[in-house]
């Protein structure tokens, strides 16, 4: 009598990347990335540099974790499923409408009242502003130039320090007065 070698029923049939890829019915190196990126990870066995896998196990992770699994589940919506999430991630027309209508008419308020209040007098435009500073900046400037020119012969003439700052002051004090009047008659 023969000794024969029985299959021990609990043992796994593994097969090489090369054998499971012409079972899939792909190339080997589609199986190699599976394995790569972690799609097949309970199924892959190594042996030294080798690679097996389990194809019954194999099978199920490539359902699990491919691009097919995800295909085959998006086709699983129905068309009412499909329009109903279009109808979430689309705003209904005429809401944008009714939107862009009342900001119009927000905008064309705020413009109405600027006009209003620059008619009453409340409101200046800013351009006027800095225009009219720049008159009267450069007004003062001159009128504070020519004080040294203008008092000097009569500080030579003056022996008490105490006159000669009340004489410079009351230049200053009369230059800086013309200012603010410039500014209070341009104001009105």
């Amino acid at each position: 009598m023969a000794l024969t070698k029985k299959k021990n029923p609990m043992k796994r049939e593994l097969l090489s990347m090369h054998r499971y890829a012409h079972r899939r019915g792909c190339a080997p190196s589609t199986v190699g990335r599976a394995v790569r990126l972690g799609r097949l990870k309970e199924s892959v066995v190594k042996r030294g540099k080798r690679i097996l896998i389990d194809p019954e196990i194999a099978d199920q992770e490539w359902e699990k974790n491919t691009r097919m699994h995800i295909i085959d589940s998006l086709k699983e919506k129905t068309a009412n499923e499909q329009r109903q999430e279009q109808r979430r991630e689309d705003p209904p027309v005429l809401l944008d409408y009714q939107e862009a209508r009342a900001k119009k008419i927000r905008a064309d308020a705020a413009a109405s009242e600027i006009k209003l209040q620059k008619l009453r007098g409340d409101l200046i435009d800013v351009l006027d502003v800095a225009r009219l500073w720049e008159e009267v900046l450069g007004s003062l400037r001159r009128r504070l130039e020519v004080i040294p020119d203008r008092l000097a012969s009569e500080l030579v003439a003056i022996d008490d320090p105490k006159e000669m700052r009340d004489r410079l002051r009351a230049d200053i004090r009369a230059a800086l007065q013309d200012a603010a009047n410039e500014l209070t008659n341009a104001s009105d």
